[in-house]
């Protein structure tokens, strides 16, 4: 069961990294290619850069106060 939680974390794991480098490559290549009609999506782009690192570590945050909690209540 163990093994099995450490694939799925891994995959999760590489498919947020894949999704960042792409938000990152796409901002880039928006910012750099882009003319003023593009102005919104680079925005929205930039909003995403900062949003969903943001939203990720909350949720590892969230997820690691129930661990304990759990962990807590077992000891009991």
């Amino acid at each position: 069961m163990e093994k099995k939680r450490q694939r799925i974390k891994r995959a999760l794991a590489l498919f947020f990294a894949v999704l960042l480098l792409a938000l990152f490559a796409a901002t880039l290549f928006v910012g750099i290619f882009g003319g003023t009609a593009q102005a919104d999506l680079l925005r929205a782009l930039i909003f995403l850069d900062v949003a969903v690192p943001v939203i990720l570590y909350g949720f590892l945050l969230i997820t690691r106060q129930f661990r304990r909690r759990n962990k807590e209540e077992e000891t009991k």
